[in-house]
């Protein structure tokens, strides 16, 4: 029984097809008019300024043109800023993430101090709007960077509950989370001593990405359910088959998530190229104006007559834009995310998942159901009514005595629409009352079906447990190995 109220002995592998079902559900809509004529002009700006931007992107996988930086500003800017747009939305949302970071890197006042010297005693330079542009240009790019992070750590949390809520919430759970912090704190080690040692923006992106890689294969370790994973299912308990096909899977090129690609990594791909785009023709005009190459100078001398603060008004016009179509792209993925069924019950669309009992509820009445426990038992419920909605909550008794308890506050509940489902345990012997209230309700009766049942723990041996944590790490260990080794090749 997970902690949601699922029992486990129901639930049905998640497939390509239940998903594309649940995503149709959300629209897949394109770049805005406004995103798709800005990259139009920033093609523009940029052919005049000397940069070649390509028409199309190279997205991973697909073959297509390669970009001739044959001259100093190209070489420079293009060089390895340009990005392949990857397959995975995910490493989608990290290379955004880095041209987010290097734009503020620009911004940086050893970065700019080569600039605005250049641009010192110029009489089509206003430092003042130069100021304000720079500001702005910081200010939102921060709030995009800021957001995209917040996305990922959501995406980190929403895999991390995937896992826990079928693990018991007890010491089992303590060590598993003591295990995943520890694996965590490594990897942030591995991030800091690549910084110290001066890694590149781009270095440090790659890297992250690589860790990304290994928790993902960890997982797929898990799935596979191989040496000390076996045992560590086994000694945590309760954690279904469907579960660890799933994330064996999951990010599959054909596998369940492929779908999420399919509908909506178009947009993602879009807002990559957009930023990337955005950086690059930043990135060209700094260097233009810093340069003392004869073949810039021309272009250089068209900036400082009166061109930079308005090329640098249109960049903080991008980021804004980006900033803002990306926001509403996030705050959808979001809402899909939190609500995608990663594991469904056999009824899926909303049955019980097995034969209820059915009663009416008459107006103004309640319906109660008891149901005795032994220490480490937990009880659950689920239930749905076939007209309108109705209060539920639910009180235990420890044996012995009459103190009944609210372990459940009352709440309504919609269950016309969606099942409801959830569970308890006390860790002790007593009597759960489940209460079913239409008390409020002097007009419609209410038809109720519901299932209610208990599920007992089984004692687990704490210090074997801890002993399989640490088999697991050194696993971890040669996952790194493995990982790291397949980056190097590639």
């Amino acid at each position: 029984m997970s902690e949601d109220g699922v029992d486990v002995n129901q639930l049905v592998p998640i497939t390509r097809e239940i998903l594309r079902q649940y995503y149709e559900t959300y629209p897949a809509d394109p770049p805005s008019d406004n995103l798709k004529a800005l990259r139009a002009e920033v093609q523009t700006a940029a052919h005049k300024l000397g940069l070649k931007l390509p028409e199309k992107w190279n997205h991973e996988g697909e073959s297509g043109a390669e970009v001739q930086a044959d001259d100093e500003l190209n070489r420079e800017v293009l060089g390895q800023n340009l990005l392949t747009v990857p397959h995975k939305m995910d490493e989608n949302i990290w290379r955004s993430r880095q041209q987010l970071e290097e734009i503020l890197h620009l911004l940086e006042p050893a970065q700019l101090d080569d600039v605005e010297t250049a641009a010192k005693g110029a009489s089509g330079v206003s430092f003042d709007e130069w100021k304000a542009a720079v500001d702005g240009i910081r200010t939102k790019a921060n709030a995009a960077f800021e957001r995209l992070q917040e996305f990922q750590k959501g995406g980190m949390k929403k895999v991390q509950h995937i896992i826990s809520t079928f693990l018991p919430n007890d010491f089992r759970m303590s060590i598993v989370k003591a295990q995943q912090e520890r694996s965590e704190a490594k990897r942030e080690e591995m991030v800091q001593a690549l910084i110290a040692s001066g890694g590149s923006i781009k270095d440090k992106y790659d890297l992250y990405w690589k860790l990304q890689l290994e928790r993902r294969q960890t997982l797929v370790h898990i799935g596979n359910a191989t040496g000390a994973y076996k045992a560590i299912i086994k000694y945590v308990g309760g954690v279904p088959q469907v579960l660890l096909d799933f994330i064996k899977t999951v990010n599959d090129t054909a596998g369940p998530m492929e779908e999420l690609r399919i509908r909506f990594g178009p947009k993602s791909y879009f807002l990559t190229e957009f930023i990337n785009a955005s950086f690059l023709y930043m990135a060209a005009l700094f260097h233009v104006v810093a340069s003392d190459d004869a073949e810039l100078a021309a272009r250089k001398s068209e900036l400082l007559d009166g061109k930079l603060v308005q090329e640098m008004q249109f960049v903080e016009k991008l980021v804004a834009a980006y900033d803002q179509e990306a926001s509403a792209y996030l705050e959808q993925q979001i809402k899909i995310l939190e609500n995608s069924p990663f594991f469904v019950t056999k009824e899926q669309v909303g049955g019980l998942s097995g034969p209820g009992e059915e009663k009416e509820v008459l107006v103004a009445k309640v319906h109660e159901e008891k149901i005795a426990v032994e220490a480490g038992d937990e009880v659950a419920w689920e239930f749905l009514t076939k007209n309108k909605d109705i209060d539920f909550f639910v009180t235990f008794t420890k044996d012995g005595t009459k103190n009944e308890q609210i372990v459940k506050a009352k709440e309504r509940y919609e269950s016309h629409v969606n099942k409801v489902t959830g569970n308890h345990g006390c860790g002790v012997a007593g009597t759960y009352k489940l209460v079913w209230d239409n008390s409020y309700s002097w007009l419609t009766k209410k038809q109720l079906v519901y299932k209610v049942y208990k599920k007992s723990e089984s004692a687990v041996d704490e210090k074997d447990l801890e002993e399989k944590m640490h088999e697991i790490e050194e696993d971890e260990k040669n996952i790194e190995q493995e990982v790291s080794a397949a980056t190097k090749s590639n």
